[in-house]
C-alpha cells in the first residue's frame, strides 16, 4: 500500500496514511493527508477514493491508447503493444491493491 501513496499538493513530500480512530465518524476508514498538518486545497483525501481514481485514470488512459492504435491500424485492436500491456498489467495491479486493502478493511472490522 504504501508504494502508492502521492505526494502532497503543498510540495512538502508524499501523504501521511492514516486510519480513522474507533470513536471517528468514519471509525475504520483509512484516509491520507498532508505530511505537514496543512490545511490546503487536497490536504485530505479518502484512500478508497484515491484508489478509484488511479482505477478510473488508468482506465481512460487505456481508452485512449486503444483509440489511438484503433485510428492509426483500423481495425479497433490493440494487438498487444508494448504500451497496451503496460497498461493492462497497472490496471490489475491497481485493482489488486484495491482488492487487498478492502480485504484488510473487512478483516481488521472483524477484529
Amino acid at each position: 500500500m504504501a508504494g502508492d501513496i502521492p505526494e502532497c499538493g503543498c510540495g512538502e513530500g508524499k501523504m501521511e496514511l492514516r486510519c480513522a480512530g474507533k470513536t471517528a465518524m468514519h471509525a475504520g476508514r483509512y484516509y491520507l493527508k498532508c505530511p505537514h498538518n496543512g490545511k490546503h486545497l487536497g490536504s485530505f483525501q479518502w484512500y478508497d477514493e484515491y484508489q478509484r481514481q488511479v482505477i478510473t485514470r488508468w482506465s481512460y488512459v487505456g481508452q485512449c491508447h486503444r483509440s489511438k492504435s484503433a485510428i492509426e491500424h483500423g481495425c479497433g485492436q490493440c494487438h498487444g503493444s508494448k504500451s497496451c500491456n503496460e497498461i493492462k498489467v497497472h490496471l490489475v495491479i491497481g485493482l489488486m491493491r484495491l482488492v487487498v486493502f478492502l480485504f484488510g478493511v473487512s478483516i481488521d472490522k472483524l477484529l
